[in-house]
This record gives structure tokens, C-alpha cells and sequence, in this order.
């Protein structure tokens, strides 16, 4: 178990950021018709780096891949998961310096201070399958 506890860290504003966070819960309804419910918010208080993985950018310098790693307090992140047998709850959106990522995995941190919760995210796709 770590010694250290960040949560001063978290409450300093040399390391925050702010980020978007896109959420959004699928239900099935009667006669099996989908709706989705979505709610946005506005996080003050993220630490946001770059994360593990390989920078790919097409010809024209666009990039194709990119990662990072996004912590705070709460549990206001979610990879995805179901929820019961007709709702699930979708990955989350991350908007962060005007790109969106999708959450792809969340850690419980809560060793390193009380609530503290690290998540991986993925560029998202540029130009989505049709």
C-alpha cells in the first residue's frame, strides 16, 4: 500500500485541468426500442497527461491515435458496463483542449487518497465506420 497521498495534489491548481465528460445510458424500452439518456458535465479539477501508446498522424500531420491518462476524485468515469438486463451505461467521453477520447479503462487509485480514480483513454475515431 503507498505512503503518499495525492489528494493535495488534486486540489492544487498548477496540476488541474478542465475537462468535458460525456455520459450516456442505453435502455431498451416496450417492444424492444432503444433510448438513450445523456448528460454532460464540466470537470475543474483533472489531471490530465499523455498517455502510454504509440502517436500516429497521417500525411498530412493529422493525427490517427493518440492517448491519455485522465485523474481525479469520484467515480465520475466509466468504461462501460451493463447495468441490468434491459440498460447499460456507455463509455464515457472525455473532451479535453477541444478533442474528444473515449474511456477505454478506469483504476481504482483511492490508495493513493480517498476517491482517486485513474482512467486510460483512446483518441476517437476520426471518421467513424458508417
Amino acid at each position: 500500500m503507498p505512503d503518499m497521498d495525492f489528494s493535495d495534489v488534486l486540489g492544487s491548481r498548477e496540476f488541474n485541468d478542465t475537462i468535458g465528460i460525456t455520459s450516456e445510458t442505453k435502455i431498451i424500452g416496450a417492444g424492444g426500442v432503444s433510448a438513450t439518456a445523456s448528460t454532460t458535465t464540466t470537470i475543474t479539477s483533472a489531471i490530465v497527461v499523455p498517455g502510454k501508446g504509440s502517436l500516429r498522424r497521417l500525411d498530412d500531420g493529422t493525427r490517427v491515435t493518440a492517448f491519455i491518462d485522465v485523474y481525479l476524485r469520484g467515480d465520475a468515469l466509466t468504461s462501460g458496463h451493463r447495468i441490468d438486463d434491459v440498460s447499460e451505461r456507455v463509455a464515457d467521453v472525455v473532451t479535453w483542449h477541444g478533442a474528444a477520447y473515449v474511456v477505454c479503462a478506469t483504476e481504482d487509485y483511492s490508495s493513493f487518497g480517498a476517491g482517486f480514480i485513474h482512467a486510460s483513454c483512446d483518441l476517437q475515431t476520426l471518421n467513424p465506420p458508417t
